[in-house]
């Protein structure tokens, strides 16, 4: 209850510092211009703020804001499906801007800034880092080609590869802004775009992956990493409560992971935790592999770095969705899938559950691949 009142007390603080932001669809096209490029067929829009503010949470909203006070349509406001980790992005009506203003002290930047936050899970999750955050960069690159930049705006730099990935593409430290620390700002111009996959990473465009693979199969070392086969590991939760995996048919895992790794050694296979490599390394992990083993998720993104033919072999729960089939299909990858059905359901949670992953199953795709 403390917590509560402490924050509606800052919120009510904050409004008598800065205004309520209000919404409108009529801008002054003087505070900010909008531009339009389409990409298989998809109009996507990139955006210029005159003096201008930015406010976020770092997680589901995103404001931008004009220095007349009006919110701009490339602000975000995600909401939550109903009992499901998935979200979509809301009416900009409920952008949470409109009900509590912007309760962060304002820091004043005479400088460009280019914002890639993109909300939900981009700030932490391996795979929405190269699928919603960096492909902004090409977005404003293809329109704004004149325009300087000073400084990046990122969801985070918490982890070894988002300052890794940001390097490659030119981005050193000094250039780079997280929201982790900075939450509201003003700036001589900010520039935004729309969302890279239209808030559907299950249907990345084929532009986006072309991005990622032009801008980092280059960066492979000559001596890095060589494994011809490789198995993506993920870190394991402990499942030796065998009686109650109730609690756990909301997560994702293969429960005979043991059996599965052994017989997997067995044949060639190398085990791999990619977070424990530089994010170098990891380029050139996928992109020497033959076969690629691993279980639907965050690691599997990077088989967009793999050659042509590369063979991928995925372990997925039943009702999942196929972005990662969808990327070898663009990549030209052979992709195999190994659907299970989890052995408790998780309900609405279609993506998660609790796998046993028959080695009948493994052994059939590989004799059929001829390994």
């Amino acid at each position: 209850m403390l917590k509560i009142f402490y924050r509606k007390v800052l919120t009510f603080i904050f409004l008598l510092v800065y205004k309520k932001p209000n919404f409108t669809k009529k801008i002054n096209i003087k505070n900010y211009s909008k531009k339009i490029i389409k990409l298989n067929a998809i109009n996507y829009y990139t955006y210029m703020i005159k003096n201008g503010r930015l406010y976020t949470d770092n997680d589901k909203n995103t404001a931008y804001i004009t220095r007349d006070n009006k919110l701009l349509e490339c602000s975000y406001q995600f909401k939550s499906f109903k009992n499901s980790l998935s979200s979509y992005n809301g009416n900009l009506k409920d952008n949470l801007v409109l009900r509590e203003g912007t309760p962060r002290f304002l820091k004043k930047r005479s400088i460009n800034i280019l914002s890639l936050l993109s909300g939900g899970a981009s700030r932490v999750n391996f795979s929405h880092w190269f699928l919603d955050v960096l492909p902004r960069i090409f977005l404003f690159k293809k329109t704004f080609k004149k325009e300087r930049i000073d400084k990046v705006l990122v969801p985070s730099i918490k982890y070894r590869y988002q300052l890794e990935s940001l390097k490659l593409l030119g981005y050193n430290i000094k250039k780079i802004i997280s929201a982790d620390k900075i939450r509201h700002l003003k700036a001589n111009k900010i520039f935004a775009t729309s969302h890279p996959s239209n808030f559907r990473p299950m249907s990345v465009p084929i532009w986006n992956i072309n991005f990622i693979r032009n801008s980092y199969i280059k960066f492979r070392k000559k001596s890095g990493p060589n494994f011809k086969k490789i198995y993506i590991e993920r870190d394991n939760f402990d499942l030796s409560d065998n009686e109650n995996l109730e609690k756990f048919k909301r997560y994702r895992a293969i429960v005979n992971n043991n059996e599965v790794k052994e017989f997997l050694i067995s044949k060639g296979f190398k085990v791999i935790r990619p977070e424990k490599y530089s994010f170098k390394d990891q380029i050139s992990l996928y992109y020497n592999a033959k076969i690629i083993f691993g279980l639907f998720g965050a690691a599997m993104y990077l088989i967009s770095l793999c050659k042509k033919n590369t063979n991928i072999i995925e372990v997925r729960p039943k009702k999942a969705s196929n972005e990662f089939k969808r990327i070898s299909k663009f990549c030209k990858l052979n992709h195999h899938q190994i659907n299970i059905k989890p052995i408790i359901d998780p309900g609405v949670y279609t993506q998660q559950g609790l796998l046993n992953c028959p080695i009948k199953d493994i052994e059939i795709i590989l004799k059929k691949i001829n390994y």
